[in-house]
C-alpha cells in the first residue's frame, strides 16, 4: 500500500477512492525579512483522500517540482515525496514532464 499503516484509504460506496491533483504556480516567493531574490516555481501535488482515526485527511503521494532548491527544501523540511519535473501551462491545459524512479514519464491533462 502507498499509505502508512495508520492511514486508511477513504473509499466511496461505489468502490472508488478520491485522488486530488493540486497545481501551483508560485512567483516571487521569499523568506520574510531576508533580502533575497524571489523564487518562481511550479508544483503538482498528488494526494489521496484517507482517514486517520476516523477523520478525513489528505496524504501526499508525490510532489512534482521544477525548481531544485524548492525540491530540496520540500524533501528535507516537509518530507514530501518530491520528483524533478518540467511544466508547461496555458489557460486550457497543462503538461507535466518528469522522472519516475528509473524510467521517465510524460503525461498531459486538459481541463
Amino acid at each position: 500500500s502507498v499509505l502508512p499503516t495508520r492511514l486508511e484509504l477513504d473509499v466511496h460506496a461505489d468502490g472508488w477512492a478520491s485522488v486530488s491533483v493540486l497545481l501551483l504556480s508560485m512567483e516571487q516567493m521569499r523568506v520574510k525579512g531576508l533580502p533575497t531574490p524571489g523564487l518562481a516555481y511550479h508544483e503538482v501535488l498528488w494526494r489521496l483522500r484517507a482517514r486517520l482515526d476516523g477523520s478525513p485527511v489528505f496524504f501526499a503521494v508525490a510532489c512534482d517540482l521544477d525548481h531544485p532548491l524548492v525540491r530540496g527544501l520540500g524533501a528535507t523540511l516537509i518530507r514530501y515525496p518530491v520528483r524533478r519535473s518540467r511544466f508547461e501551462f496555458s489557460e486550457s491545459s497543462w503538461r507535466l514532464r518528469g522522472l519516475l524512479r528509473r524510467g521517465s514519464c510524460q503525461r498531459a491533462l486538459s481541463r
